[in-house]
């Protein structure tokens, strides 16, 4: 395997299936988790696949939609799943937070929206 973007790379990543695992965002169950190198640090960062949170992230629907058809990776499913799991890992992902984004977090901090 390579990273993806062309290069000789390996994709060197810790994969986990485990149900007990919860989502920072929303709580709920995951799917997976998958500890991988920072992009452009040194380090690894932490990923993972939200049924929830990821269901409109184009890079996570054809992982999400094989776990919806198939409850465990058998014989049968392990290449179709190993794909999908390097298509999910070495995806684009945003880097960061958009100024943009950013100022409207401001804004809606100060109109005191995010106040539990």
């Amino acid at each position: 395997m390579t990273d993806g973007g062309g290069s000789n790379l390996p994709l060197i990543a810790a994969v986990v299936a485990d149900a007990e695992q919860k989502c920072h965002r929303c709580q709920g169950g995951l799917y997976l988790s998958a500890e991988v190198p920072a992009v452009g640090m040194p380090g690894w960062q932490r990923i993972t696949l939200c049924p929830v949170c990821d269901a409109n992230d184009p890079a996570s629907q054809d992982l999400i939609a094989f776990f919806a058809i198939h409850s465990v990776v058998d014989e049968q499913t392990n290449d179709t799943f190993t794909r999908l799991v390097y298509d999910w890992l070495t995806a684009k992902r945003p880097q960061g937070v958009s100024p943009e984004k950013f100022e409207e977090d401001i804004a809606a901090w100060q109109q005191g929206l995010y106040d539990a």
